[in-house]
């Protein structure tokens, strides 16, 4: 059975936070979670047409 999309970028996220050190991981961390959060909440990639539940960053 393949794994759906979903699974491999929360797989790349967690093997690239395996990869970091104690030090970098909590900056890597937030530096990824801030750059999907944008992505999927910017009109600018139009993810509200597909997923209408999720709120604009513009007004």
């Amino acid at each position: 059975m393949r794994d759906v999309p979903q699974r491999h970028g929360l797989t790349a996220y967690r093997r690239v936070l395996a990869l970091a050190t104690d030090e970098q991981r909590p900056h890597l961390d937030r530096y990824m979670r801030a750059f999907i959060h944008w992505h999927f909440h910017s009109s600018r990639y139009r993810w509200q047409s597909i997923y209408p539940g999720l709120a604009p960053l513009e007004v």
